[in-house]
């Protein structure tokens, strides 16, 4: 039984290298509630963080993108306790999924998990998002029609609309114009929860709640490893982060430990990038073409 005079924290994507890494590190403050979409996954993980001495509050197996799941996951967590905290770690990157999955695991069940949060209420509340350098890097694109359209998810036609802007937006890339698409895809969406995160962020404010994304560079989880080891430019912008190493899972839990901490009272509406210099490398090289 969970001890209910400890917050909260709610992880999505618990399963992951980042989610299992946030677990831990804020499992030592806060109680746990986690979500994952693979159920068997979520039963092993939480026999491992109990036997390690974590307290697991509550467990969710569902998809975010699904109409109710995000409010499912809400009235488990405000049912076992105060939430302190959620981490939306949960997403898809171009190395393991297409495209429309790709948009509908980054943007629709992001925007549907906002939804919840505000119909139901829970206040003092710190979200962290994870976003992506891909974001960034899509910002520098500029494909504002694409972006237009993506910030509608919940439409009935969005993946239709979503099509052929993205083709039209993908570059040719050694990768092969598929994996181009769900690159594009990808940034594109990642881009899109940051101005989330920007445009929910005033009204947040005056309800006593804060909510702020990070922005990861190339990390080794297994997903970033998928990533590396699938696109050659991804190889090429790994072999030269000016920081001499690929992240970790931990560096990315330890940013979440204080935008979640009272250290970040007054940080809200804004991105963290935890890349080891990669976007400014990326920026002086875009430069000098």
């Amino acid at each position: 039984m969970a001890d209910n005079a400890r917050p909260l924290v709610v992880i999505t994507g618990a399963c992951g290298g980042m989610g299992q890494a946030t677990a831990r590190r804020l499992g030592v403050s806060h109680d746990l509630v986690l979500t994952d979409i693979h159920a068997d996954r979520i039963t092993a993980l939480v026999g491992q963080l109990t036997g390690e001495g974590y307290t697991v509050a509550g467990t969710l197996a569902a998809d975010l993108a699904a109409p109710e799941a995000a409010g499912d996951l809400l009235d488990l967590a405000m049912g076992a306790g105060r939430i302190g905290a959620i981490v939306h770690t949960a997403g898809l990157s171009p190395a393991l999924a297409d495209w429309d999955k790709i948009l509908t695991a980054n943007v629709v069940a992001t925007v549907r998990l906002l939804d919840a949060i505000e119909v139901r209420g829970p206040a003092n509340l710190a979200l962290v998002m994870i976003a992506s350098i891909a974001g960034h890097m899509a910002r520098v694109a500029g494909q504002a029609a694409l972006d237009a359209v993506i910030d509608a998810p919940l439409a009935d036609d969005f993946l239709q609309r979503v099509a052929p802007l993205l083709d039209a937006a993908s570059p040719p890339t050694a990768d092969g114009e598929a994996y181009s698409r769900r690159a594009t895809a990808y940034g594109h969406s990642k881009w899109a929860v940051m101005r989330l995160c920007e445009s929910k962020a005033v009204d947040w404010a005056r309800h006593g709640n804060r909510i702020v994304t990070i922005s990861p560079g190339l990390i080794l989880t297994p997903m970033g490893r998928s990533e590396i080891e699938t696109s050659e430019g991804v190889r090429a912008l790994n072999d030269a982060i000016p920081a001499g190493r690929t992240g970790t899972a931990l560096d990315i839990a330890s940013a979440v430990a204080f935008l979640v901490s009272d250290q970040a009272s007054f940080i809200t509406g804004t991105d963290l990038r935890v890349d080891g210099g990669t976007i400014p490398l990326v920026q002086q090289m875009t430069a000098g073409t």
